[in-house]
This record gives structure tokens, C-alpha cells and sequence, in this order.
């Protein structure tokens, strides 16, 4: 398995704890693409965290037309900033809080692969637009 598209589905914990298994134990998988129709809600998304922090073979990472709350945002961001294999991220169409975006942005602040970032369609409150710049300004990978 080198790809896997999820398009328009609905998620719930258990989705989440075998999509943490796929990302962990397929070394092949480098690239995810998530466009469920819900939220994977805090829990889920922190199984999916999980297994993008464990993936050694993720490279590319969508959750384009996703809901994203602010503890998941967290979730994700901290699985960003801490995969060594992730080059590509895309939270295009995505639906986050002001919260979402700061923990986002931060998590690309911190990693040291990630090259490009696709964060477009989004409506930022001011704060969002000055987050999203200071990361493309402070990380020099991107």
C-alpha cells in the first residue's frame, strides 16, 4: 500500500485506531489523503497522530474538507512536528477555530522536513493570516 484516499467518509474511533495501525505497520504508505465528511473528534485524531508520529514512510499528509477541532489541531500539530518523513502537508478547505490554526502553525514551526504546505480557501480571522506567516517566515524548509 503506497497511497490511500479516504473521500467523503465517516470515521469513528475504531476507523481511527486501524488507520493508526496502517500508518505504523505499512512501510510502503507515503501518502494519506482524508476528506471525511466529520470530524475524526479528539480521540480519533489522536490515534491518527499517533501512527503519523510512528510512520518512518509518510510523506505527504491531506485532510483537505475536514473539520478539525482545537485538542485535534493539537494532536496533529505535535504528529507533524515530530515525523521525520513527512515533506508535504495540506489543510486546504479545512475547517479550523483560531486555536486549530495557532497549534497548527506551530507544529510546522517545528519540524525540520516538511517543504510544502497547501493552506488554501481558508478564512482566517487576522491572528490566523499572522500565524501562517511567521511559520512560512521562521521555517526555512518551507
Amino acid at each position: 500500500l503506497v497511497e490511500m484516499v479516504l473521500y467523503e467518509c465517516t470515521l469513528g474511533e475504531n476507523s481511527a485506531e486501524h488507520l493508526r495501525q496502517v500508518l505504523v505497520n505499512q512501510s510502503a504508505l507515503a501518502r494519506m489523503d482524508l476528506r471525511l465528511r466529520d470530524s475524526l473528534g479528539d480521540e480519533g485524531m489522536r490515534l491518527v497522530a499517533e501512527g503519523i508520529k510512528q510512520s518512518q514512510s509518510i510523506r505527504s499528509l491531506s485532510f483537505s474538507y475536514t473539520t478539525i477541532q482545537d485538542v485535534a489541531a493539537q494532536h496533529l500539530a505535535d504528529a507533524i512536528a515530530a515525523n521525520k518523513s513527512l515533506v508535504h502537508v495540506s489543510v486546504s478547505t479545512t475547517w479550523l477555530k483560531p486555536t486549530g490554526v495557532e497549534s497548527l502553525a506551530l507544529g510546522l514551526r517545528k519540524s525540520t522536513t516538511v517543504k510544502r504546505v497547501e493552506i488554501g480557501r481558508e478564512k482566517f480571522e487576522q491572528a490566523g493570516a499572522e500565524e501562517w506567516a511567521l511559520t512560512i517566515k521562521e521555517n526555512t524548509t518551507i
